[in-house]
């Protein structure tokens, strides 16, 4: 990494010349969050397809037989197409976490609920 030069206005900063996750970057362009701090990408997946995510997907579709409705009627309930309900069931979709709120609402269940069990999932294995 070397640091910018302070005399162009902008507050100094570091940059990196080459390496994950910012290869093709030129090396001007400064390295936010905590990417740097925490070797990024090693730290975490964020793929939809990881083991983890395909977890919460299948806690979801169980969440919602339990409460006994179709993906068409928790679509209604969110004001959403059915294709929304479909997609993150699948794992083709990320939900944030405001998104997983409003979910588990319909899902008769609250956040910290659904993380709890997702938890004990996670320890499972």
């Amino acid at each position: 990494m070397r640091p910018r030069p302070a005399g162009d206005g902008q507050a100094p900063c570091t940059t990196r010349e080459s390496g994950p996750p910012h290869q093709d970057a030129p090396p001007e362009y400064p390295i936010l969050g905590y990417g740097q701090l925490l070797r990024w990408p090693d730290y975490v997946e964020k793929s939809i397809y990881s083991a983890e995510y395909q977890q919460v997907c299948e806690l979801l579709r169980q969440l919602r037989h339990e409460a006994g409705l179709t993906q068409v009627q928790v679509a209604e309930a969110l004001g959403v197409p059915q294709s929304f309900v479909s997609k993150y069931e699948s794992g083709q979709r990320r939900l944030d976490v405001v998104e997983l709120r409003h979910v588990v609402d319909v899902l008769n269940t609250t956040l910290i609920n659904f993380m709890e069990s997702l938890e004990g999932r996670w320890k499972m294995g």
